[in-house]
């Protein structure tokens, strides 16, 4: 299919060069044109997606604090109620409620152990 197609250019009133594009010309004027647009907007796409996932990243890494300072602010509670000091808290590796549920029975186990030995 190879149809001619006149385009006139006007100015005001001055007339201009009548300008033939055979349809194979349009078509590539227009894929051209169309691919342009395509890399823009998978490039703007790609953008947004990048600062989705970094806001992600941030969203779990704040998460992870807050987690973190709940599981700080149970344990002291839990300390003091048990009678034991908040300051050993920084000693203890207790990274959950379950680990800290144990830890009275290893240090009474500790200092069971130190006292049978001196």
């Amino acid at each position: 299919m190879n149809n001619n197609i006149t385009t006139t250019a006007e100015s005001g009133n001055t007339p201009q060069e009548e300008k033939n594009f055979t349809q194979d010309q349009l078509n590539a004027i227009v894929s051209t044109r169309l691919a342009k647009e395509r890399a823009k907007l998978e490039a703007e796409l790609e953008d947004r997606e990048k600062g989705r996932v970094k806001l992600e990243e941030e969203m779990t890494l704040r998460e992870q604090e807050l987690v973190r300072r709940e599981f700080q602010i149970k344990a002291k509670e839990t300390l003091t109620a048990r009678g034991y000091p908040v300051s050993i808290l920084e000693a203890l590796n207790a990274t959950d409620e379950a680990s800290l549920d144990k830890l009275p029975q290893h240090i009474i186990g500790h200092a069971c152990r130190r006292n049978s030995k001196g």
